[in-house]
């Protein structure tokens, strides 16, 4: 039996690997295949879209299929060698089939280190240590934030991909010692209660949960660029990738806490007006200062919005199977939106118009909040 520790350092590197990296790494790699004249946003958010796409369907399948002995393993191989991968095609139907392929095995190892390290934290009584597993998300947007940068002044946008990869091969393999091998236990189907999965506080939390998705993912995809537009300094958008890395890492713990201390409901409907709130800065202002302050509130939220929407979605039904049904939500919200925003950037010239649609997007899901929380306060004062 593997000391907790060790499992959730390996699942942290497995996040860094699959999810900071094999997921994120494209966002300011696209500031290099622009420069270099072989996307343009319209194309580079339809790209995107097929990565969460693939997400999205490796979430459905693990959730309905088990995951089996070595697919841990075997997922983190798949997912470094699609990213490695991006040079050695090119035209839009080949890097899309990539991306896609490299989120559906982001979505398998993101599935299988959650239940990895959570087992072991609860067999432990450690579970409050849940969310430093995804300080490893935090730590690879860091990360690529110099890296990508650093190795496409050597060889073009072809070496980033190259370079990232060879070190997601050493992060892949340090996780493989530290968390491969060691068993989970997902809940027995006996477990599991769904009754309620569509009452209206938790539809109501799935359509919200839908909107951030959408909105929080334009932002994901194209904030190199938006603050390279905004700001017209390059390495300001680097640095600004790099700000929502580091704000990333403890974010989590941040948000867990406050929401069981305050209400989750309560502080995910704050947490989604800031983040609206944050997205229009890079819309109306041009100050470098501005450009910063939105990517350490993106980075500072959207993996807060994660655990608070499931926490919210276990609160309202203990039994229930709702972090797959959440996700689903999640997931065609960002399947859809990466292509709008980079269309109305392309056809616009600007980034303005997309972080607004990004910003009116979550402020809606603020609403919803608010009205699945009074819902489900009002459902349960019926049945008292």
């Amino acid at each position: 039996m593997k000391h907790y520790q060790a499992v959730l350092l390996g699942g942290a590197a497995a996040m860094f690997t699959a999810m900071g990296i094999g997921r994120f790494a494209y966002t300011p790699a696209i500031t290099f295949m622009l420069e270099a004249g072989i996307l343009n946003t319209a194309q580079a958010g339809f790209i995107a879209s097929a990565n969460f796409a693939g997400y999205l369907g490796g979430a459905l399948y693990y959730t309905l299929r088990t995951p089996k002995k070595h697919t841990f393993e075997i997922s983190l191989v798949l997912s470094v060698l699609t990213t490695a991968a991006m040079p050695l095609f090119s035209g839009l139907v080949w890097w899309s089939a990539i991306r896609l392929l490299s989120g559906f095995y982001s979505a398998a190892v993101f599935i299988c280190a959650t239940e990895k390290v959570y087992t072991a934290l609860y067999s432990n009584n450690k579970q409050n240590l849940g969310g430093l597993l995804f300080s490893g998300v935090g730590a690879g947007i860091a990360f690529s934030s110099w890296s990508v940068p650093f190795a496409a002044s050597f060889g073009g946008w072809e070496a980033s991909w190259y370079f990232i990869g060879a070190v997601c091969v050493a992060a892949a393999f340090l996780s493989y010692r530290l968390a491969g091998g060691t068993s989970a236990a997902p809940r027995k189907v006996s477990e599991i209660d769904n009754t309620g999965i569509w009452s209206l506080p938790m539809f109501l939390l799935s359509c919200a949960y839908l909107l951030e998705g959408a909105g929080y993912i334009i932002a994901g995809t194209f904030l190199v660029d938006i603050i390279k537009s905004s700001s017209g300094s390059a390495s300001a958008g680097f640095t600004g990738w790099a700000l929502a890395g580091i704000a990333a890492v403890f974010s989590n713990l941040f948000w867990s806490k406050a929401g069981h201390r305050f209400g989750v409901f309560r502080v995910l409907m704050l947490l989604f007006i800031l983040q609206a709130a944050g997205m229009l800065l890079p819309a109306f202002s041009s100050s470098v200062w501005a450009a910063y302050l939105f990517a350490v509130i993106f980075g500072g939220t959207f993996l807060g919005a994660v655990a608070l929407a499931f926490a919210c979605g276990r609160l309202m039904l203990p039994k229930g199977n709702t972090a797959p049904f959440l996700t689903v939500f999640y997931g065609v919200g960002q399947i859809i939106s990466p292509w709008i925003g980079g269309l109305m950037a392309y056809r616009s010239g600007s980034f303005a118009a997309p972080m607004i649609f990004s910003s009116a997007n979550v402020a809606a899901g603020a609403l919803l909040t608010a009205l699945a929380g009074a819902a489900y306060i009002r459902r349960n004062k019926c049945r008292s």
